[in-house]
């Protein structure tokens, strides 16, 4: 059984801003109502801009959180897009594979990324809830299928049969219908890469596919950008410091 939960930023270090203290205090009640000690990695809460900038320190809580023993499991605390960055600060001097034991390691989205780093160490990891997404659900409880399989995971430190949820989000669409129009003979190539990179993943290793995949949807966000930047009309873009991250 899990006792204590050691909370990680390994991409975007969101949780440490103010415009989502309350969610994290949310889900550091969630995390205490069942039963368990959660704690953050040193510089977990340090900020966007900080956490940006240092991918050496993000590597250095991974570090800390397989050498301290007191932590049973590692939770990401959201996704973002450069987590690859941690790479040599992980693996040019076999740094964690130093100090990598058996631990419970969850996570989602960019977080894919460092699952394939522990996968090549050998150490079996679980691809689920982040801490900001999941435990800090703005609701009075996290959504009873999310909740179900967290529990069994920090009761029997394993899930044995995962079944689809009866309960879905509406569908998100590639393109919202305001900027449909946008969408440019390029970006359509690239979609086109996407789904002929989807059809050789059983011939391609996980980790080529996974750094194509990087590539393309930095290709394909560049050519919105421009695309719209020719346009008449202003639109909003993201700038680093939205809540969610897909």
């Amino acid at each position: 059984m899990v006792s204590t939960i050691g909370i990680i930023s390994l991409s975007s270090g969101i949780i440490g801003e103010d415009f989502v203290k309350h969610e994290v205090d949310l889900g550091i009640q969630r995390l205490k109502d069942l039963g368990l000690n959660p704690i953050f990695l040193p510089h977990s809460l340090k900020g966007l801009d900080f956490i940006k900038e240092h991918p050496e320190v993000r590597a250095e809580d991974l570090i800390h959180a397989f050498s301290d023993d007191s932590i049973d499991m590692i939770l990401c605390a959201i996704g973002g897009d450069d987590t690859y960055r941690l790479l040599p600060y992980l693996f040019e001097n076999d740094q964690l594979q130093k100090v990598i034991k058996p631990k419970i390691f969850l996570g989602f989205s960019d977080t894919t990324m460092n699952h394939l780093m522990l996968h090549k160490l050998g150490i079996k990891t679980f691809y689920g809830q982040s801490f900001l997404a999941d435990i800090c659900e703005l609701d009075k409880e996290m959504l009873p299928y999310s909740l179900h399989y967290f529990k069994e995971l920090i009761e029997t430190g394993r899930i044995s049969e995962i079944r689809p949820s009866n309960v879905w989000y509406e569908e998100r669409t590639l393109v919202p219908k305001p900027w449909e129009h946008l969408v440019s003979a390029m970006q359509i190539q690239v979609l086109t890469c996407y789904k002929a990179m989807l059809s050789l993943r059983e011939k391609s290793s996980v980790v080529v596919l996974s750094l194509s995949m990087i590539f393309l949807t930095t290709l394909y966000m560049k050519i919105a950008q421009t695309s719209a930047k020719n346009t008449n009309f202003s639109l909003t873009y993201p700038t680093g410091k939205e809540r969610f991250y897909c």
